[in-house]
């Protein structure tokens, strides 16, 4: 069944309903929804009542920031704007009663943010300024996951940063309802990709998952968020690691690897001891050469699936290089054009019905733990309203389960590393220094004994 694309309606695609799934788990859950936040730290106090009229002035533009998934006839989801957006305020709040904006200040008000489940109803996005009497503010951003995913997100804060002071042209503005076709045809084909994508994880993952259990009370837990920031010369030592370890330009097994090391000692003794890490990675997706540039709206992702044994973690230079080469294996048998194409099917499903499938399909065999790697930063304009960005961090609502996980972002010169997960997986007393050394295991290997 071939539908048309129309200039009406924007199609989901399959990432789209897999994060829309994801979501749905996590909010039976916990309660909450999966939302993200960017805190962007600048030099300097930004005036709050210009701030905001330009945020909704911006956000003015974009109707579909108040819209809502629909199905069409065939059953295909769209996404579906209201006709009156143009009359509605984005949110935007001026908080002074936080102290200075630091990154811990930060932290622990990101972290109400995340656990307040009325956040972002009505609007895909909302501001938050944090100013205390320091010179040094923060903004903070919170996004609806069906509408942007990580990169898209730094696209719509750079494009707004260069809006607020009045230096976007009129042509950077995305068109959000580019005609998309719902890719309900060609059935044989998204039945055989998840019969490929099926057959592929069986021989990848043939034991049994290690799993950390949700608490039993996980709907009074708040999500947490632990920040390790790297200078420049230690963003620079990690990558030459990692290239030696692993190969050039394998930054992504490489860490994968050190955080399966670092997890291992949590994990060993609560899961079985044949078990194996189970771990989604999630980038931007892979694109052939001369494909137009990703839109700013809607999730543009590729997923990976990676698999090794728990009792075998430690060893994390041998893991880098076998994580290479399942990474190297899946890209060239197209796992992640499989994933998404199965994807597209699975959206005859309403969200609850597809988190339902994916929790059978996968025989429990969901996450031990996730990684998120950004890439190349794609906030990169340096002021707004006159103050300097310092620099931008992403903290993210993992779904539960695993409710656990990792995100690499570079801002300028240096990575952030955030560990976001549901209070009670771990005891705080290994978060607390579960950062410290993965970030002795990211520049030189194992931990030295205290």
């Amino acid at each position: 069944m071939k539908v048309p694309s129309s200039s009406r309606k924007r199609y989901l695609g399959g990432a789209d309903w897999c994060v829309a799934a994801l979501r749905q788990g996590t909010l039976e859950t916990t309660g909450r929804p999966t939302t993200f936040h960017v805190a962007v730290f600048v030099a300097g106090n930004p005036d709050p009542a210009r701030l905001q009229d330009r945020f909704q002035d911006y956000c003015a533009r974009f109707p579909l920031l108040w819209g809502r998934p629909a199905r069409c006839w065939c059953l295909a989801p769209y996404w579906k704007s209201p006709a009156d957006a143009t009359a509605r305020k984005a949110s935007f709040r001026h908080g002074t009663d936080f102290g200075p904006a630091t990154p811990a200040t930060v932290v622990r008000r990101i972290e109400e943010l995340a656990s307040d489940p009325d956040r972002l109803r009505g609007c895909a996005v909302a501001l938050e300024l944090l100013q205390g009497p320091a010179a040094d503010d923060a903004l903070v951003f919170s996004f609806d996951h069906l509408l942007f995913d990580a990169a898209g997100a730094e696209r719509f804060i750079d494009l707004f940063c260069r809006f607020a002071d009045g230096q976007a042209a009129a042509t950077e503005f995305p068109d959000p309802q580019v005609p998309e076709p719902a890719q309900l045809d060609q059935w044989g084909k998204r039945f055989a990709s998840g019969q490929k994508l099926n057959r592929a994880l069986r021989e990848l993952l043939p034991g049994a998952t290690a799993n950390l259990e949700l608490p039993a009370d996980a709907r009074r837990r708040p999500f947490r968020f632990r920040v390790l920031s790297l200078t420049a010369d230690e963003t620079r030592r990690a990558q030459e690691q990692a290239f030696a370890t692993a190969g050039y330009l394998m930054f992504t097994p490489y860490v994968l690897a050190t955080a399966a090391a670092t997890f291992q000692p949590r994990f060993a003794g609560r899961v079985a001891a044949d078990a194996d890490f189970v771990v989604t990675v999630s980038t931007s997706r892979l694109r052939p050469p001369g494909e137009r540039a990703p839109h700013v709206f809607f999730n543009d992702l590729s997923f990976l699936y990676f698999g090794l044994p728990v009792a075998q973690a430690g060893e994390r230079d041998a893991m880098a290089r076998i994580l290479r080469d399942q990474m190297i294996a899946q890209v060239k048998t197209g796992m992640p054009a499989a994933i998404e194409d199965s994807n597209l099917l699975m959206r005859i499903l309403p969200p609850r019905a597809f988190w339902k499938f994916m929790f059978t399909f996968f025989r429990n065999r969901l996450s031990s733990f996730a990684l998120t790697c950004l890439g190349d930063p794609l906030l990169k304009t340096a002021t707004v309203l006159g103050c300097a960005i310092r620099t931008h961090v992403h903290y993210p609502v993992m779904p539960a389960p695993p409710g656990l996980g990792l995100i690499l972002n570079r801002s300028g010169d240096v990575y952030h590393v955030v560990l976001s997960y549901l209070e009670g997986v771990l005891p705080e007393d290994e978060v607390a220094t579960l950062l410290d050394e993965f970030r002795q295991r990211l520049l030189n290997g194992a931990p030295q004994p205290q």
